[in-house]
């Protein structure tokens, strides 16, 4: 980004209404690419946190393949900019959403995993659900980054 840009509220509350599962899936992609033009860590620190999380949280499990795709890029990028608060709420919400999909609930698609099924590799809610377990084993991996470290003669 070349930018810096500022949400104001009303610009959010129409966002987060664009975003609503019960409307039509042109104005959730539009929102979706709206809000993919701020800065992560605006969007993590923003008045409006926790509808935008649960948001972006539904837009993972979406049936339209554009915005579950655009929501996992917004986690990655929220997940690269490397800050504890960020990483944080992108790990919750990655975990919920991945319960969600083995026995949670099944989400609003409907669809629930399960090991009995296997992973068939031409299936592209398999692919999806990959995606978003790697993106969650990156994060695992940062996490120790965060770690407070003590000298052993403190301990």
């Amino acid at each position: 980004q070349t930018g810096i840009m500022f949400m104001s509220s009303e610009q959010l509350q129409a966002i987060l209404d664009g975003l609503k599962p019960n409307q039509p899936t042109e104005v959730r992609w539009q929102s979706m690419q709206h809000l993919s033009h701020f800065p992560p860590g605006d969007l993590v620190t923003c008045e409006n946190w926790l509808p935008l999380r649960e948001a972006l949280k539904d837009g993972l499990g979406d049936g339209d393949r554009r915005i579950a795709g655009l929501s996992l890029k917004l986690f990655y990028r929220m997940f690269r900019a490397h800050s504890s608060l960020t990483t944080r709420e992108v790990y919750t919400c990655l975990c919920e959403h991945l319960h969600q999909l083995f026995g949670g609930g099944g989400g609003d698609n409907g669809y629930m995993f399960t090991l009995a099924m296997g992973m068939d590799p031409a299936d592209d809610r398999c692919l999806e659900m990959l995606s978003k377990f790697r993106l969650l084993n990156h994060l695992q991996i940062q996490i120790p980054s965060y770690w407070v470290r003590y000298n052993e003669r403190v301990v």
